[in-house]
This record gives structure tokens, sequence and C-alpha cells, in this order.
């Protein structure tokens, strides 16, 4: 049983590290958000962020296992443990540290949970910059719906910054 809960420990150990390498990623883009950074660089973070996840989902699979043998080897009834029933079984010392690694890990999730809703609102806040300069510059005015008798409907000239058109 103590192998188990080490192994559980170790997983929770690892899984910390990749959501604090997610949340320092999330404060990088933040910052490349505020200062009006470069595209390519939100690009590389994102590609690394994707990695990041795909170890967290392996993690979180052998970490499923591992509950479940503890489980299993408790006789819960076919109900799965939580971390928290799983830390009594444990020693005054292993529950301990499972309590510290858990709520290391559930303020570091809150966290991201925060910064993400920030990024969310900057990159957001970005594409409506964009979307007004893009309508700006490329405003036309509207069609008349109605000619005088007997005279062709002209499309209206078109109002641009620009001499040229693309």
């Amino acid at each position: 049983m103590k192998e188990k809960l080490d192994r559980l420990f170790n997983l929770l150990a690892k899984l910390l590290a990749l959501y604090q390498g997610i949340l320092e990623l999330g404060k990088k883009k933040r910052e490349i958000l505020t200062a009006g950074g470069k595209p390519q660089e939100l690009e590389m973070i994102t590609k690394q962020e994707e990695v990041l996840i795909l170890q967290i989902g392996k993690m979180e699979k052998m970490r499923e296992t591992v509950v479940q043998e503890i489980t299993t080897a408790n006789n819960a009834g076919g109900k799965q443990l939580t971390l928290s029933q799983i830390r009594q079984l444990a020693s005054v010392d292993a529950s301990g540290r499972f309590e510290q690694v858990t709520e290391n890990l559930k303020t570091v999730v809150n966290e991201i949970a925060s910064l993400n809703e920030i990024n969310t609102r900057l990159l957001q806040q970005a594409m409506n910059f964009i979307n007004f300069n893009i309508n700006m510059l490329a405003q036309h005015a509207a069609d008349p719906t109605y000619a005088p008798q007997g005279q062709e409907n002209k499309p209206a000239q078109a109002r641009t910054f620009f001499d040229q058109k693309v």
C-alpha cells in the first residue's frame, strides 16, 4: 500500500510541476499581450502549452490508474476514493505531504483559471481593435436603393484611406 501511495504522491508532484509550467507560460502570454508582442511569440508559447497539456493528460491517466488500484486494495465497494479519503489511509507524514501537494495544486489551478480569463479578455480586446481598424480602412459607402426614374442605379464611390484598390 505504501508503494501505491508513494507512486500517487510522485504523480501529484509531477502534475504540480506541469501545471506550474503552464502558469508560467500563461504569465508570458499576458506580458506579450500587454506589450503588443509578436504573434509568433504567442504561437510558440501556445505550442509549448500544448506539449504540457499532453503530458498532463498522460499523468492524469496514470493517476487515475493508481487511485483505482488503491480503491481496489481498500475494498471501497466499486466507488473510487477521493484524495481526501486516500490521505486518511496514509501515515501522518505522508498525509501531510498529500495535503501540501493538493493545496498547491488547487492554488496553481485557480491562478491558471484567473490568468486565462485575463488573457482571454486581452485577446478579445486585441481582436476588437483589429476588426475596428480593418472596418475603418475598408469602409465603403452604401449603394443607393432607389434611382430616379429612367436612370440606372450607379454604385456609390467607395470611401477609403488608400488611393489604390486592393
